[in-house]
This record gives structure tokens, sequence and C-alpha cells, in this order.
């Protein structure tokens, strides 16, 4: 009994189509192995049926053998015959049949369809490709140990949200989300049509880019991984003189259309004549390239490898599954919308959070230069990695600090931000920033991270008796009031100078006459601290008569230690400066002008002081007023308890404790300083001036322009405070407008947001990690890092090609209207929705990670080389004509399309919708793997067996039972040569007619299992 059970599932599994007919004869026989037997057995029935197939099988019978002990060895055949009688119900209750007769007619169906057959042969035609290992991926999958529990998880998953009830007919009460996924892969199969025959095309480029080779990403196997370029015929491409720039001979291009002439109907390559050419195929039988007849590329050292390398890691950190959170508040809220086939509930672009930075980054990237920006950015990052890497990780160590400060936060709706652009834009304007950029080479810069500490840290007062006039031992103390003077840091009180000195005269009064007037003493004073050719000696300027009466002043163009004693003694002849306020600047933050002195952030400040104050100053605006209005613009924002607080105040004092430690802790400002020194004499490789571009670019970023428009048409947005309008709008003001409602969609579902910040965390810590090194400091993951590099060439290369063509305005627009329509369309939110569901199935996305785990494996050398080679061979197909697939597909999937069923004495036929086949197939499954033994999973082990590698060379079992399907059902089974569409139409019709036959196909062999059942 065990064998006859053990047979019937070989015929049931394999699909063989042995025409089932018991052999009555009984032979004494020596057994051999379980494939052996069975192999005895159906040669036989071939042999009385019809002997060229009994012949087919006799030369398949080391495959068969082979394949058949691998997916049933010895050691599980008892608990196999156990598992067959456990299943007999799916029989009985109509399941079985129910799976394998729509199957059956499909498969009719596909015989009948020429189009799809002249496809499968003519991809299948070419000899020598290297495609050998057929499947890797799959059967990798098949071989993974939790594929039967993903499989049946899965299965249920859809099983409840295909839209039909428990009599498969449509459920208006059941979630039907895979259903209607479905049927628009259906429609979007339908459409599909030929691609164009063009090397230049982006997907074709993009490719070309993945598999292009760079010897940095060698990945330390030694070995070559050569895979073969294919164009979009599904042929090899000829190699290419590199002289001439021709196809190599024999290769032709008679009609000149830069592709060498094929055979239309075959594929094969014809000389000029129309015949075939007899040349040899791309690999010999050891593996050898041809490179002198074609194009290769080696994966080992390939873009793709790269990319693959990179995907295990993120796979394993399981962040992808918090994504789903994040999406919707993204894609903004849930509206009623309509189309061409009626209303449904979807997204709006209008209100889309991420399509309002897509078109942000859309303006910001329609720009005239950005090739040459993008050129500079890959020359700052392929000769300053060290100081990138170096400045990146004082970032991440300042940020460590930041976190340790939820409370140092700026204000809600302040206009920090917006008060500062302005000047910064005008800056830029005027030609101020590559000056600016080089000051910071000066020597005297290294004080400033340590100055900028002493100024936050300390707020002593005069103390005439010390040198430089101040003695810092009074530590800030932020836990009090700054409302309180003596609270308050020397830093704020400097801030609070400026604003209270910018534009105010002080005027010398002796006995009612006006002798000197200071016009606009914030101005004067950087006039002062101005670098000039003269020890000891600013711009400003006095008149020398006065000179005498000022004790501090020794020169008529006093420097700014001068100026400072002058700001904080007592003028009772001459008079006191007077700030805004009212007060005294003597009593009242002109001290702050000696802190800058003893904390060495005044001779730090010089510098950059020189670069305005010596610029424009016959101007009716001069560098040193705008330097002036910079600086005081910052006071408004320091602290709402002080006189002159901006409405908006963003509240700058509460951030200086989180400074001070990111100012001691960190070298952030030094090494910013570091690279920002490095850009000065730095050109690109075509020689540009990185300075020059960076400035065009800014310029380009701040400048308002009149025709700018935010996604919604409006020619404004709102400022920081939420209330004022700014207009006209910059691309920066669109970025900042765009990123605020990102920010605030996110912040108000704690999911999202912490989705998004786990993302961020994930991909910093894989891409952005850095390496101390002895001499320098460089990126961790060093294929990642020369991946992206390449990258950014490949990009700036692309966005030139459209630059030149005038094309680049018209690309960016259409990319963003492609967004906007994926958003727009009803599939969006049942993706959505399928994901969500995905993500919160218990233990699916742990199950889902663990297969891609395995197969993204990178412990096996030879795993790896076959994975690359099969993703760079699936990638190229993409490019080929896969219409008839494609079309084929979409019939049969499509769950709104005719169910195909089989009727008694009627054979196959179209019935009502809806098309159940893939639920009912999934349902099989679940019941399958649900028929388990006690103490073993057979099907699971099946399922295992059957992605094994059989004892010969390169045998993968379900391979090696289709290998064998096809040889004995060929047209003709005597037949050695190669399959045409004629043997592939047989192949289909035969099985077809095996999964259907009463007499002696599968249904036969259901009523043998009935009638053995319980003997």
């Amino acid at each position: 009994m065990g064998k006859f059970f053990l047979w019937a599932g070989v015929c049931f599994l394999s699909a063989l189509g042995c025409e089932y007919r018991l052999d009555t004869e009984r032979e004494v026989v020596e057994r051999g192995t379980l494939g052996q037997e069975v192999f005895r057995i159906l040669k036989k029935d071939l042999d009385r049926l019809e002997v060229p197939k009994g012949e087919a099988f006799a030369r398949e019978q080391q495959t068969f053998v082979a394949a058949l002990d691998t997916l049933l060895p010895e050691e599980m055949l008892d608990d196999l015959q156990q598992f067959l009688l456990a299943i007999l119900p799916l029989y009985d209750l109509g399941v079985l049949p129910a799976v394998s007769q729509p199957i059956a007619c499909v498969l009719a169906d596909l015989s009948q369809d020429d189009e799809l057959l002249q496809a499968l042969w003519y991809s299948a035609h070419p000899q020598g490709y290297g495609w050998q290992d057929d499947w890797p991926i799959i059967r990798k999958a098949l071989a993974h140990e939790g594929l039967a529990e993903l499989v049946a998880q899965i299965g249920s998953l859809w099983l409840a949200h295909d839209g039909l009830g428990d009599d498969w007919q449509l459920d208006a009460e059941q979630d039907d989300v895979f259903a209607f996924l479905l049927s628009e892969l259906a429609r979007t199969l339908t459409e599909v049509e030929a691609p164009q025959l063009d090397l230049e095309s982006d997907l074709q480029v993009l490719v070309d880019f993945l598999l292009s080779s760079d010897s940095r990403l060698a990945d330390g196997s030694g070995s070559a991984n050569w895979v073969l370029r294919t164009g979009p015929r599904g042929r090899a491409l000829p190699a290419v003189d590199s002289l001439s720039g021709l196809l190599v001979s024999p290769f032709v291009d008679t009609d000149g259309d830069g592709w060498a002439d094929l055979d239309l109907l075959t594929g094969d390559f014809v000389d000029a004549a129309g015949l075939k050419l007899d040349i040899p195929p791309p690999f010999d039988a050891d593996g050898n390239p041809a490179p002198a007849l074609y194009r290769y590329r080696d994966l080992q050292q390939s873009q793709l490898g790269a990319v693959l390398d990179q995907a295990a890691p993120l796979v394993s950190d399981g962040f992808a599954w918090e994504l789903p959170d994040a999406l919707p508040p993204l894609l903004g809220p849930s509206v009623s919308r309509q189309d061409e086939h009626g209303a449904f509930s979807g997204y709006d672009p209008a209100q889309a959070p991420l399509m309002a930075l897509a078109h942000a980054l859309r303006v910001l990237l329609d720009y005239d230069r950005l090739p040459q920006l993008l050129e500079v950015i890959w020359t700052l990052a392929d000769e300053q990695e060290p100081q990138l890497a170096r400045l990146l990780h004082e970032w991440d160590l300042a940020q460590e600090i930041v976190d340790q400060y939820p409370q140092a936060t700026l204000a809600d709706a302040n206009r920090l931000i917006d008060d500062l652009l302005p000047l910064v834009q005008e800056l830029v304007q005027r030609g101020f920033l590559p000056p600016l950029l080089r000051s910071l080479s000066d020597p005297r810069l290294d004080n400033l991270s340590s100055g900028l500490a002493a100024m936050v840290r300390y707020r002593d007062h005069l103390d005439d008796e010390v040198a430089g006039g101040m003695l810092f031992n009074l530590p800030t103390d932020f836990d009090l009031s700054d409302s309180v003077y003596a609270n308050r840091s020397n830093l704020q009180r400097m801030f609070h100078l400026t604003r209270d000195t910018n534009g105010i005269d002080y005027t010398a009064t002796v006995d009612l006459f006006n002798w000197f007037t200071i016009y606009d003493m914030l101005v004067f004073w950087l006039d002062s601290a101005t670098d000039t050719d003269y020890p000891d000696e600013g711009l400003a300027e006095i008149d020398s008569l006065i000179l005498p009466l000022i004790d501090e002043f020794d020169s008529t163009h006093p420097p700014v230690e001068d100026v400072n004693r002058f700001m904080n003694h007592s003028h009772s002849f001459l008079g006191h400066p007077v700030g805004h306020e009212g007060e005294n600047l003597y009593q009242y933050n002109a001290e702050s002008l000696l802190a800058l002195e003893v904390s060495g952030l005044l001779d730090a400040f010089k510098p950059v002081v020189t670069v305005f104050t010596t610029r424009d100053r016959a101007e009716t605006r001069s560098g040193g007023k705008l330097l002036a209005d910079l600086l005081a613009s910052v006071h408004p924002h320091y602290s709402p308890n002080l006189p002159g607080a901006a409405e908006a105040c963003a509240h700058l004092r509460l951030c200086e404790p989180m400074w001070l430690e990111v100012l001691d802790e960190t070298q952030l400002v030094g090494q910013a300083i570091v690279l920002i020194n490095s850009l000065a004499a730095m050109s690109t490789s075509s020689g540009l001036d990185v300075l020059a571009e960076l400035e065009y670019f800014a310029d380009h970023l701040l400048a308002p322009n009149e025709s700018l428009r935010t996604l919604n048409g409006d020619n404004w947005v709102l400022a920081g405070d939420r209330l004022s309008q700014i207009s006209p709008i910059s691309p920066l003001y669109l970025l900042l407008d765009a990123s605020r409602q990102l920010d605030d969609a996110v912040a108000e579902n704690p999911a999202a947001d912490a989705a998004v910040d786990r993302a961020f965390e994930v991909l910093t810590d894989r891409f952005l990690t850095v390496s101390p090194l002895v001499d320098s400091w460089q990126f961790q993951n060093r294929r990642a890092w020369f991946l992206a590099l390449n990258g950014l060439d490949f990009l700036q290369t692309r966005l030139t090609l459209h630059t030149e063509q005038g094309t680049l305005s018209a690309r960016l627009a259409e990319f963003e209207q492609d967004l906007s329509d994926l958003i727009a369309d009803r599939v969006l939110p049942r993706l959505v929705e399928i994901l969500q569901l995905l993500a919160a199935e218990p233990g699916l996305p742990a199950r889902l990670d663990a297969l891609l785990l395995d197969i993204l494996d990178d412990a096996d050398a030879s795993w790896t080389g076959r994975l690359r080679k099969s993703i760079a061979r699936l990638i190229q197909d993409l490019l080929a004509d896969n219409t008839a697939l494609a079309h084929a597909l979409a019939r049969h999937i499509d769950p709104g399309a005719k169910n195909p069923r089989f009727v008694l004495g009627q054979g196959c036929v179209e019935t009502a919708a809806p098309n159940d086949l893939i639920s009912r197939v999934l349902y099989l499954t679940v019941r399958l793997l649900a028929s388990q033994l006690p103490e073993r999973q057979v099907a699971a082990e099946l399922i295992r067996n059957a992605g094994k590698q059989a004892s010969l060379p390169d045998g993968f079992v379900l391979g090696d039972f289709g290998q064998v399907i096809a040889a004995i059902h060929r047209a003709d089974s005597g037949q050695l040569t190669e399959k045409s569409t004629t043997d592939l139409a047989h192949i289909f019709g035969e099985v077809s007619e095996y999964l259907l036959d009463q007499e002696r196909g599968l249904e036969k062999l259901y009523l043998h299992v009935q009638r053995r059942r319980g003997l």
C-alpha cells in the first residue's frame, strides 16, 4: 500500500502525464531506490502507450531518478504515505479538482497562444548565454526553512481580504484589497506595449550604470563574475571597436540603426545577405567569455553588486516595517475622488505634504547650472572625504548632546529665519560669500569655538583691576531667569548690545557745542575691528581735534580694543554713549565687548568683519552696515524676557547650555572651518571654481522670484510665525514651507514620527558611520561610499545631457507630474493598506525578513555570484519585449475576468466572473500546509526538497521534472533537436489533458487513491 501512495504522490507532484495504467504483471526484481522503482513502472507504461515517449523517458532516466530521490528521500517515505492519506479529504470535498482543472484550462489556453509561444521560444533559443543555473532565487526561496509557514500565513491573509465568500462568490462585506490590486496589475499588464529600441532611454542608461564596473567596488573574492550584456531585443550586445566605434566583425548594421542585424523571427545574428552568422556563443562549455565578440560586465566589482550588498543589513534592521505608519501622514488626508473607473477614497496631491516637498525640490533643481553644481559636490566628496567624515563624526557627537536637552528647542512659530534670510540673500547678491568663506582660513579662527564657549559660560562684570578689564570667574547659571540682567551670559549681552547700538549716533557735547559725532555706533565699532595695514589702527575715524579729549584713543583711527574701553568708561565731560533703550552703555551691555577680548572671540571675529567693512564703503548701504544689521537681527530672537524681543521670538537663550556642551565636548565648529577652508583653492577637473559655483547656487536658492508658485498655485507662503505672508518667494522658501508641512503632518502622528526617526537613524548608521584613522578619517561603508560617488557622477552626466538639449525643466516637470499621478491614482491607497496589513500581521514581517536575508546571504561567495548574475539577467530582461507574456498573464490573473472551468463533456468553458483561480490555489496551499503529521511537517519538507540541487551538476528538482516532461511530451518525442513552438504547444496541451482526462489522467489517479483509502 505504501508504494502505491508514494507512486500516486509522485504522479501528482511531478505532473508527468504518465497516463496511469495499472500493471498487473508480477515480477520479482531487485529493488532500487524509489526513483529507480518509479522510473521502471512509468517506463513500462509509457512504452505500452507510445514507444517514442518511453525512449525519451529512458534518455532522461538519470535526471528523473536523481530528482525524485532528492524530492522523496528514503527516510521520509513512511511519513509521506501517512500524509497522502491525510489529504484525501481534499479530493472528496472537491478542493483538488477545483484547482487542477482551472490550471489545466489555463494551460490549454496558453497552448493556443501563438504570440506567447513564439515569445517563449525566442527567449529560450539562444545558447551559451551563461544562464545555465535556472531560477536560482526560486531555488533559494524553496530551500528556506520557514517558507511553508510564510506561505501559509500570506495565503490566509489573502483569503481574508480577497473579497470572496466561502462560496467563492463576491462578498460585499469582505475587504477586497488583494483582489483590487490584482485587478489593477492585470489592467497594467494589458496595456504593456513593445519597448522602443533606444540605448539612450533613461531606463536603459540606468541598467548600464548598475552593470558598470569600478575596481574600488571589488568584493574581495578575487575572481571575476562575468555577465553578458543583452539589449532590448533580448540578444547579446556585440563588442564595439574602440577606434572606429563600429560593431566588430562579423556583425553588421546594414540599416544603420545602431544595432547588429538579426533574423527578426529567430533573433539569430545575420550577415549582410541575411544568412545566419557562424559565430561562437558568448560563453563556451567551460564558462569562458569571448570578449572579442561580445560585451560583458564583471559583477564582482559592479554597482549592482554594491547595491545588493547594502540590502541585507537594512533588512536585518527591520525598520522598513515601521514605514507604513509614516505613509498616510506624508500622503495627506483621505478624500473622495473620481476617475474614469468611478468614485474611490484616495489622496489629493494638492494636500499631500510629500507632493509639496517634491514640488519644492523640482523648483530647486530647475537650475541652469545644476550639472556644474553636481560636479562641485562630486569633487568635494571625492577630494575632501577625510574632512567630510570628520565633520560628520563631530556632528554625530553634537547630536548625541542635543538629544540630552529636549527642552532646548526653539519656540514654535518663530521668525528667526525670516528675519535673517533677506540679509543673507543680500550678502550673496552683493558678492560677499566667496571672500567671507575665504576669510575663514585665517589662523585666528582657531579660537572661534573656545571663544564662543567662554562667552556663553561666563556672565562677569567689569573689573578694571585685571588685565583686559574683565576676569572670567562667574559662570552663567542657566537655571536663573534672564529677565534679571545679572543672569545673562556675555554672549546674550553682546547680541543685545548690537541691537541697542545699531543705527544709533553718539555725539560728544561740551558746553552745549557738538564737538564730533560717531554715526551709527555699531558700524563704527565694526570699522574699528577691521584689519588694516597699520598696526593698532582700524578703519573707524575721529577728528584729530577731539583726540586729546578722549583718554582711550591714541589715534584718529582707534583700534577696537580702544573703542571697547571708551564704551565701558564714564564720560561725564563728553557725554555717555546711550543705546536705543536710553541706558548708558557703560552700565548696560558694553562690558560684553571686554568679554569678547578676554574670550578670544574678538580676535577670531576680525577676519570676518574685515570682509564686510572693507567693501562698498562708498555705497549708501556699506558692507559694514549689512553686517551690523545681520548681527542686530539676532537679538530680538534671543529671549522674550529682553527689551526689543520679537513678537515671534525664537528664544535662543534656551539653547545656551546645549551650545556650551557642544562647544566644549566636540570640535564641530573647528572641523566646519577646516572643511570650508579646503574649498578656497579648490576647482573641479573641468576647471570650475568651487566657491564661485556655490555662490551661483546660493543666489538661485535665495533669490525671490515673482513667477514662483506653491503646489496649490499661491505666490506666497507663511512665515515662521504662521501668520504673516512672504511674497515673492524663493526656492528656499518653497523648500522650508514644504518641510514644515511634512514635519507638522508627521509630528501629529506619534507612530509616523517614530518611524521616520527610526528610518533616519538606521540609514545614517548604515551609510554615514565614519572610521577614525591615524592620518585621516573616512566613511566606514567603503562600497556604499564609492557607489554614492559613482551615482553622483552618473546623475551629473545625465543632467548635463538634458541641460545641453534644453530638456531639463521639462523632465523635472514630468517627474513631478508622475508623482502627482501616482498619489492621485486609486491604486496607492490600497497599496498602503496592504503594506499596513502585512506589517500588522503577527510574525509575518519577521518571516519575510528572514526569507530576504536568506536570499541575500553573502556567506557563500558562489551563491553571491549566482544571485548577482540572476538579478543582472532580470533587469536586462525587463528592458526586452515582454508584451506577449504580460498580456497572457493579465488574462489569467484578472479577478474581473470570466472564470475558466472544466465541464464534463464540454471541456474548458468560461463561466461568470469572478476569476477566483489564485484564491483557490492559495486555499489549497493553506489546506495542504495545515495537513501535517504530529511529528513531521511533510508538506514543508517537500517544498524544501523541491528547491534542492539533485545529484547531477546544476540539477534542480522542479527544473529537472520540467525537463523530463518536456522531453516526453514534445510533438515528436524521438527528436533531440531544439524544441519548436509546436513542441511548446504540445507540451502545454499534454499536461492540460493529463490534468483533465477522466479515464487516464489525474482524475483517474484521484479515483484510485480514493479506492485504496483505508486498506
